[in-house]
C-alpha cells in the first residue's frame, strides 16, 4: 500500500468531495460536526462568533495560551517516553511492553467505532496507522496529525475511531486527523477523570502519580473549596428533589446560615483530617452566603418563585453525577446537570434570557448543559474541564451537547462555555498520552521541564521516592529541568534528599519489585472492568460477577438505600458490605425537576452510581448510595422524601449491579508500599511511648525489607511485677491455654514482632482477644485490623462482650450489627463534632478499622502501641504495610497452611505476589521459634476423624485435639428414624458413627458443565439437597449445615437450589468465604467430573482444600468424582485416608432411588 503524506491525502479528499460526493462511506457521527452539519440535521445552530459570557466579556487568550502551552509540555512529555520506547518513529510494536492484553471483547454500542492497532508508521508531525476493525472485516489507514500523533501506538492497541466519513482510494479506506476533524480514543477502556487529564498540563507526572499511589490527605484549602460546593449544591438539590417549602427554607441568609451549619456538622471528618475547628469552617461558609444570594436568575418560568439558580438556567437535572463514557475514555462526576434556556434574537451572536427578548424576540432553545463549580482562582483547567463534560454528558443523554457553564465563585456572574472540536482533540489527546503511561508498567512520564511546578507540588515527596526508585535517578537528574536556573537556591535538592536520600539499593530494588507486581496483578482486573459496559448483565452473570434484570421495588430516602428484585435472587452471590457498582440496563425515562423535559435512552448507562450491599434475601437485594439518585432515573414521577415504591406512569428501568474488580485497593497497596519508604517526619502521637523511638516506616524498612531478626523488649511494653497493671493483664489470659497464653507474654514483654501461628480452630481469636486486653490493661493502645470486615468484627464482638472499650471505622453498611454502635455517631459514640472525634481519636485505647479503611481521618496522626493483623496469612504483602505503618510494635496472626492471598494474575503468583508478609518473615526467622513464632497447635472444633484428615496431608502430625469433648464429638440426630427410608448412599452419609464420609460418583455419570470458565455439576447440586433435606429431617437444624465448593458458578446452584428446597438457612459457601467459619456439618462438592479425567488447577491448591477440609465439627460429607479428582497426588491421599477411616462410599447409576437398609442401620 502507498503511503500517502498529509499534502496527498488532503488533495485526495478534496478530489472525492468534488467529484463523487456519493462515495465517502458514513462511519460514525462526527463529534466535531460543523456548524452547516448541525444545521443540516435540524439541530440549533448559535452564531458561531465566539463563546458568550454572562455578564461582562471575558477575553479568551489567556485560555487559549493555556491550552498551546498544555499541549506544547506535553508533546514533551511524549518525546520523553518516545525516546525510552524507540523513539517515536520506531517500527511496529516498539516501545515498552504493554500489560496483559485479553482478547478484545466490546459492547453493540461501540463496536462500529473500536479497532485495533496493526502497524505503525511515521513521526510526530504526522503518524499512520492501519487499524482493524473489531466485529468486523474492515481495514482503515489513519493519518494522525498533532495533537493526535504526538502518542505512543504499539501494534495490538486498542482504540476509538470517530471521523465524519471514511474515503475510499485505490480499494483503502482512509482517514484524516487533525486538530480539527476526527477523534481517536488510545486504550479507551482505561478510563481518566476529566480532572486528571485538565490538570496534567504542566505535568503528567502528577496525575499518573495520582492515579497510581493516590493523594497524601488534605488541606483547609481543599476542604473550604469543599464546603463551599456543598451549600451550592443544597440549594440546587432543593429544587431537584422537593418543591414549595423545601425550596422556600433556602431563600434567606439566615436560612442559609442554618444549612451552613448543617453541612459544617456532617463533615467534622473532614475538618479535622485538615486541621480545622468547627468555628474556622463556619465563618468561612457564612462569608460565601452573600455571593451565593446574589446569583438569581430574575426570569423564571410563569408560576415559580424565585429561587436560586445561575442565569439562564432553567431546572436542575441532577446533582453530582457520575458519568462514565468508554467512547471516549473518561469519566467524571458532574458538580450539576442543568436545563439552559437560549434565545436566538434576529442578530446573529446574541443570547439573552427569555424575559429579555421583547414580543418579537427569536427561537428558543433548550439545552442540558454540566455545570461546573470552582471555588479557587481562576485556571485554564476549569475551561478544559468543562468541555470534557460536554462528552459526558453527550453519552450519557445520547446527544450533542455544545455549550456548558462554568461558575467561578469569586466573580460576578458564571460563563457560558461554548463546544470546540480543536479544544477537545487537544485535551483527549492528553488524556491518550496519560492512558499509556497507566497501562504501561513502570512507564512513568519524565519529570517536569519547569522545575517551578516542582516547588509546591503536593506529589514532591512521592515523586521524588519514585524517581529515586524506579527511575534509578539522583538529586541530580532530579533538579536538571530545560528551564535554567530553576533551582538556583537548591531548595528542590534538598527536597529530593529528604525525601528519598535516606534508601538504601535494598530498599530501592524491594519497592520496584512489589509496584511491578502489583501492576501485573492490577491488569488482571483492569481487564475485566469492560466486561461492565462490553456484556450484557446475562452474560456477566454467568460468570457470577453480576446480577441484571433488577427492578426497582422501594426506597429508603433517608437512609439513601434503595431496594432492587426480581422473581429469584438465590443464585447471586453478592453479601453485605461488598462494593458493587450500579447500572441502567435497559431503556428508561428521565424527566426534569419540572418534569416537562425528557428524554427516552435506549443503551445502557454504566456505573451510575457505587453502592454498598446493605442486605440480600431470596428475591430482592438493597444497596446503600452516597447520595439520592435522581427521581427520573427511577420513574417518570418524582420521588418523595421517605420511603415511597417506585411505581410511575411511565416505564420503568431494568438495573445491574456489577462486582467492581478494579477498586482503590491497587491504589491503596501502592500508596503503603511508598508510605513505607519515607522519611520520618513529625507526628503526633497519643501513646506513651518515647519521642525517641524509632520511626514505624524505619523499622520496617528493617524487618521486611532488610529481614533483619526482631527485637525482644526493644519497645516499652510488660508493666513491672506485682502493680496493678500487671495483675489486670494476669487476668485478661485467664481461660487461656500455654500456646495462647504464651503470645499474650510476647506482645507484653515488648517484642516488636510477634507471629502466630494458629492452626484451625486452635483459638486464634481467643489469643488476640487476650493480647488485646492486656495491652489496654498495661495502659497501652492497640490497632486491631484484616482484610475483611467480618473477620475484625469478630474480634471486636467478643472484646465489646467483655467490656473493652473500643472504636470501630468503616461504612456502617459493612460493620456487623452489634459493633454500630461504636462506629463514631453510633449510641456510644453519639458526639461528632470536631471536638468530639479528636477525644476518639486521641482516648479510645483499641480501634479497628480494615486494612484498607486505615487511612481514615481519625487515624491519620495516631501511632499505635500496637497493631494485631488477623488473617495475615491471606493478606497479600503491600495490603498489610498500612496498618503496620500506624504502629510500634505488630503481631500477626495466621496460618500458612490455609487460604493464601487472593492472585489472580499467572505471573504476579509466579513473582511472589502470593508469598503474604507472614509467610516471608515466618520463613526468614526459623530459629526464633518459640519466641518471635508462637505455635498453636491445639484445636477445639473437628472430632478426631476429620482432624486426621488435615493433620496428615498438610500439617505432618502436629495438630492434636485440645479436649476430649473435641475429640469424641459426634453429630446427635433426633429423628434419624427418618433415613430408613432414604437410598443407602444418604443413610451411609449421615450415620453419626462416620465422622468423615467420601461419597464418590465415579460411576454415576455427573458430569461437570461450563459456562465460559465458569464451573457447575448438577447431578451433585441434587445430591447436596438432597442430603440436606435427609439431615434436616433427621433432626439437624438448617443453620447447622453448611456446604462448600470451591467454584463459584457452583455456589450461586447450590444457593438456588437450596432455596426452591425451603432450605433458605443452609449456607452455600465458596472456600474464599469460609475461612474463620465452621458448622456441625459439611458437605463440600467438588464439581470435577469428566471423560478426559482433568480436574483443572483450582482444586490443586491444598491450602484452599485444606481450610474446606476443617470447616467441620462432627460430620464432613465429600462428593466428587475420584476417578476425575484422584489425577492429583492430595486426592489421592486423601481416598486412602477416608478408606482407612471406614467413610467411602460408591454411587452406582440410579442412585436417587431408595433402597431398603442393610442390617445394622438403626431404623
Amino acid at each position: 500500500v502507498e503511503r500517502l503524506t498529509g499534502l496527498q491525502l488532503t488533495r485526495l479528499l478534496t478530489q472525492v468531495e468534488r467529484g463523487n460526493p456519493s462515495a465517502p462511506a458514513r462511519h460514525a457521527e462526527c463529534s466535531a460536526a460543523s456548524p452547516q452539519h448541525a444545521a443540516a440535521s435540524g439541530g440549533p445552530v448559535p452564531a458561531p462568533a465566539q463563546d458568550v459570557d454572562w455578564g461582562e466579556g471575558e477575553d479568551d487568550a489567556e485560555q487559549l495560551q493555556a491550552l498551546a502551552a498544555l499541549e506544547e509540555r506535553a508533546r514533551r512529555s511524549v518525546q520523553g517516553a518516545a525516546s525510552t520506547s524507540g523513539g517515536p518513529s520506531a517500527a511496529a510494536g516498539a516501545g515498552p511492553a504493554p500489560r496483559e492484553r485479553p482478547a478484545v471483547r466490546v459492547g453493540a454500542a461501540w463496536r462500529d467505532m473500536r479497532y485495533t492497532v496493526l502497524e505503525v508508521h511515521g513521526d510526530l508531525d504526522e503518524r499512520v496507522l492501519l487499524l482493524a476493525a473489531v466485529d468486523k472485516e474492515q481495514k482503515v489507514w489513519a493519518h494522525l496529525r498533532p495533537p493526535w500523533s504526538e502518542a505512543v501506538y504499539r501494534v495490538g492497541d486498542a482504540c476509538n475511531l470517530m471521523v465524519a466519513r471514511l474515503d475510499e482510494f485505490e480499494g483503502q479506506l482512509h482517514a484524516l486527523l487533525d486538530c480539527n476533524a476526527g477523534f481517536l480514543v488510545l486504550h479507551p477502556d482505561v478510563l481518566l477523570s476529566g480532572t486528571r487529564i485538565t490538570t496534567s498540563h504542566d505535568c503528567a507526572r502528577r496525575s499518573v502519580l495520582e492515579e497510581w499511589v493516590g493523594g497524601t490527605g488534605t488541606n483547609d484549602k481543599a476542604v473550604k473549596g469543599t464546603l463551599q460546593h456543598l451549600l451550592i449544591q443544597a440549594r440546587g438539590r432543593a429544587l431537584l428533589l422537593a418543591q414549595g417549602a423545601f425550596t422556600d427554607g433556602l431563600r434567606t441568609s439566615a436560612e442559609l446560615r442554618r444549612l451552613a451549619s448543617k453541612i459544617v456538622g456532617e463533615n467534622t471528618e473532614s475538618l479535622l483530617d485538615a486541621g480545622m475547628t468547627a468555628e474556622e469552617a463556619l465563618e468561612y461558609l457564612t462569608a460565601a452566603i452573600p455571593p451565593v444570594l446574589r446569583r438569581v436568575d430574575d426570569a423564571l418560568p410563569p408560576g415559580r418563585t424565585r429561587a436560586w439558580v445561575p442565569a439562564l438556567c432553567r431546572g436542575v437535572v441532577d446533582i453530582e453525577e457520575a458519568v462514565w463514557a468508554p467512547k471516549y475514555g473518561i469519566k467524571g462526576m458532574i458538580d450539576a446537570t442543568v436545563q439552559l434556556t437560549l434565545m436566538t434574537p434576529g442578530q446573529p451572536g446574541a443570547m439573552v434570557t427569555q424575559t429579555n427578548a421583547g414580543p418579537s424576540g427569536g427561537k428558543e432553545e433548550r439545552v442540558v448543559a454540566p455545570l461546573e463549580i470552582k471555588t479557587g482562582k481562576p485556571h485554564g483547567s476549569h475551561r478544559a474541564q468543562v468541555l470534557l463534560y460536554l462528552l459526558l454528558l453527550e453519552e450519557r443523554y445520547g446527544q450533542r451537547m455544545d455549550w456548558g457553564v462554568l461558575w467561578l465563585t469569586g466573580q460576578a456572574d458564571p460563563t457560558l462555555i461554548r463546544r470546540q472540536h480543536a479544544e477537545l482533540a487537544a485535551l483527549l489527546a492528553v488524556r491518550n498520552r496519560l492512558a499509556f503511561h497507566l497501562v504501561t508498567p513502570g512507564a512513568l512520564p519524565p519529570l517536569a521541564a519547569d522545575k517551578r511546578v516542582c516547588r509546591w507540588c503536593f506529589q514532591r515527596d512521592t515523586c521524588a521516592v519514585a524517581h529515586k526508585t524506579l527511575d534509578g535517578g539522583d538529586a541530580l537528574s532530579f533538579t536538571d529541568g530545560e528551564v535554567e536556573g530553576s533551582d538556583p537556591d537548591g531548595s528542590l535538592a534538598a527536597a529530593f534528599q529528604g525525601a528519598a536520600g535516606h534508601l538504601d539499593p535494598a530498599a530501592c530494588a524491594f519497592l520496584k519489585h512489589w509496584d511491578r507486581l502489583l501492576h501485573l496483578e492490577e491488569s488482571g482486573s483492569v481487564s475485566r472492568r469492560p466486561e461492565v459496559w462490553n456484556m450484557t448483565g446475562q452474560e456477566r452473570e454467568s460468570l457470577g460477577r453480576c446480577v441484571g434484570g433488577l427492578q426497582l421495588q422501594g426506597i429508603d430516602a433517608d437512609a439513601k438505600e434503595y431496594r432492587f428484585g426480581r422473581p429469584s435472587l438465590l443464585g447471586t452471590s453478592f453479601s453485605p458490605g461488598e462494593l458493587l457498582l450500579l447500572s441502567l440496563e435497559g431503556e428508561c425515562w428521565r424527566g426534569s425537576c419540572s418534569g416537562r423535559w425528557q428524554c427516552a435512552l435506549e443503551r445502557a448507562h454504566p456505573a451510575v452510581a457505587r453502592v454498598h450491599v446493605v442486605s440480600v434475601s431470596p428475591s430482592s437485594i438493597t444497596v446503600a448510595c452516597d447520595k439520592l439518585l435522581r427521581p427520573g432515573l427511577l420513574t417518570s414521577g418524582q420521588a418523595a422524601p421517605g420511603v415511597v415504591h417506585g411505581s410511575g406512569s411511565g416505564p420503568g428501568a431494568s438495573w445491574r449491579l456489577d462486582r467492581d474488580d478494579v477498586s482503590f485497593s491497587f491504589v491503596r497497596q501502592r500508596g503503603y508500599l511508598f508510605d513505607m519508604m519515607r522519611a520520618p517526619a513529625p507526628r503526633t502521637s497519643t501513646g506513651a511511648a518515647s519521642p525517641a523511638a524509632e520511626d514505624p516506616a524505619a523499622r520496617l524498612r528493617r524487618l521486611v525489607v532488610d529481614l533483619a531478626p526482631p527485637r525482644v523488649g526493644s519497645a516499652p511494653g510488660a508493666p513491672a511485677k506485682g502493680t496493678d497493671e500487671a495483675l489486670a493483664a494476669d487476668a485478661a489470659s485467664a481461660g487461656l491455654n500455654a500456646e495462647q497464653r504464651a503470645a499474650v507474654a510476647s506482645v507484653r514483654a515488648g517484642a516488636e514482632c510477634t507471629l502466630v501461628l494458629g492452626v484451625p480452630g486452635s483459638g486464634k481469636t481467643s489469643a488476640i482477644v487476650g493480647m488485646v486486653r492486656a495491652m489496654v490493661a498495661g495502659g497501652h493502645s492497640v490497632l486491631v485490623s484484616s482484610y475483611t470486615n467480618s473477620a475484625v468484627d469478630n474480634i471486636l464482638l467478643k472484646l465489646a462482650d467483655l467490656g473493652t472499650p473500643l472504636l470501630r471505622l468503616g461504612r456502617a453498611s459493612g460493620v456487623h450489627m452489634g459493633i454500630r454502635a461504636f462506629l463514631p455517631g453510633g449510641e456510644r459514640y453519639p458526639d461528632t463534632s470536631v471536638a468530639g472525634l479528636h477525644r476518639l481519636a486521641a482516648e479510645v485505647p483499641v480501634v479497628g478499622v480494615t486494612c484498607l479503611g486505615v487511612a481514615h481521618p481519625l487515624l491519620r496522626h495516631r501511632v499505635f502501641d500496637l497493631c494485631i493483623l488477623d488473617e495475615a496469612g491471606q493478606l497479600t504483602l503491600p495490603s498489610s504495610l498500612g496498618p503496620l505503618l500506624k504502629a510500634r510494635r505488630f503481631a500477626l496472626v495466621g496460618d500458612n497452611n490455609q487460604l493464601p492471598p487472593l492472585v489472580a494474575s499467572k505471573a504476579a503468583q509466579e513473582a511472589g505476589l502470593g508469598v503474604s508478609l507472614f509467610e516471608r518473615l515466618a520463613t526468614a526467622h526459623p530459629q526464633a521459634r518459640g519466641v518471635a513464632v508462637i505455635s498453636l497447635a491445639a484445636q477445639y472444633r473437628m472430632a478426631a476423624p476429620i482432624m486426621a484428615l488435615s493433620n496428615s496431608l498438610i500439617y505432618g502430625g502436629s495438630l492434636r485435639c485440645g479436649d476430649q469433648r473435641t475429640a469424641c464429638s459426634s453429630l446427635g440426630l433426633e429423628r434419624r428414624a427418618s433415613l430408613a427410608s432414604q437410598p443407602r448412599w444418604i443413610r451411609e452419609a449421615w450415620d453419626p458413627d462416620r465422622h468423615v464420609v467420601f461419597l464418590d460418583t465415579s460411576a454415576a455419570g455427573l458430569r461437570e458443565s461450563a459456562a465460559g470458565d465458569a464451573l457447575s455439576n448438577e447431578g451433585e447440586v441434587r445430591m447436596v439437597v438432597a442430603l440436606a433435606r435427609a439431615g434436616v429431617a433427621a433432626g439437624l437444624a438448617q443453620a447447622s449445615l453448611g456446604v462448600i465448593s470451591p467454584y463459584r458458578r457452583q455456589v450461586a446452584a447450590l444457593q438456588g437450589a437450596l432455596g426452591l428446597a425451603a432450605l433458605p438457612a443452609v449456607e452455600a459457601l465458596t472456600v474464599d468465604r469460609c475461612q474463620g467459619r465452621d458448622k456441625p456439618a459439611i458437605l463440600i462438592s467438588f464439581v470435577r467430573s469428566n471423560e478426559a479425567r482433568q480436574a483443572g488447577t483450582l482444586l490443586r491448591d491444598w491450602r484452599r482444600m485444606n481450610v474446606a477440609l476443617t470447616r467441620a465439627r462432627s460430620k464432613l460429607v465429600l462428593i466428587g468424582d475420584l476417578q476425575t479428582l484422584c489425577e492429583m497426588e492430595l486426592f489421592q491421599r486423601l481416598r486412602g485416608l477416608v478408606q482407612e477411616l471406614g467413610g467411602l462410599v460408591t454411587l452406582e447409576s440410579g442412585w436417587e432411588t431408595p433402597h431398603p437398609p442393610h442390617a445394622g442401620v438403626a431404623a
